[in-house]
């Protein structure tokens, strides 16, 4: 914005050093004026238009939620946001399977969630996969074993093997959306610690770190304990 000419009196100041008086007469009299205000109009009218689409797609996802079953909002948003979690504990460190860094990664179960779904969002069936392997080989089940076993030891494999052996989850809709908000604060708590390649066993106790957190697992399927026999 141009500067311009007020008054010179001394008034409370209302807009870029004018009173309010000369700004509005600045506004209404002068092509500059007249061409900020638009400006200004537009923007406002623009930004007033976001803040109602992010309005209605905030409500439309919140009724969306409200519809959901409990076996629908496991699967479409807290299985999701889990998934997400895995992928920030194993950053940087490879496809669970083939050691591979590059491509897209998926958090790949060991125990697939159309077999168990009871252990899907627990932290220690799930390990950052690639998209290939996860979604083109039917799991890699043999690679993914050798992966743990390699990476963790097996001692740890056979405590993942245990976990089929969990009963099953009776959870409602109103506990998962709780654990979905300690998720959440899990995964900022995860981001601000900027996590790359982390070792096996920081790995392992960020898993117990958010069985933990999340309280959904009886203790015995919930942490690994290294000096355990299992």
């Amino acid at each position: 914005m141009d500067h311009f000419q007020g008054c010179g009196k001394e008034k409370p100041i209302f807009k870029y050093g004018a009173c309010q008086k000369c700004f509005i007469s600045w506004t209404m009299e002068t092509e500059n004026g007249k061409e900020w205000l638009e400006k200004n109009r537009l923007r406002k009218f623009k930004q007033n238009q976001r803040e109602k689409t992010k309005e209605k797609r905030k409500k439309d996802r919140q009724m969306k939620i409200e519809l959901m079953s409990t076996s629908q909002y496991w699967s479409n948003v807290f299985q999701i946001k889990f998934n997400e979690v895995i992928r920030i504990i194993d950053n940087g460190c490879g496809c669970i399977c083939t050691r591979r860094t590059d491509g897209k990664m998926n958090a790949g179960h060991y125990v697939h969630a159309g077999v168990n779904k009871t252990i899907s969002i627990n932290a220690h069936n799930a390990f950052q996969q690639s998209m290939e392997s996860n979604h083109y080989q039917s799991g890699d089940l043999l690679k993914y074993q050798d992966g743990i076993k390699n990476i963790f030891g097996t001692n740890y494999f056979n405590f993942v093997e245990s976990l089929r052996k969990c009963p099953a989850l009776h959870i409602s809709k109103i506990e998962l959306m709780e654990a979905n908000k300690k998720l959440n604060e899990f995964k900022k708590e995860l981001k601000h610690q900027e996590i790359f390649q982390l070792k096996s066993n920081e790995r392992i106790e960020l898993r117990n770190d958010l069985n933990q957190y999340l309280g959904l697992y009886p203790y015995e399927f919930m942490n690994y304990e290294p000096n355990k026999i299992y």
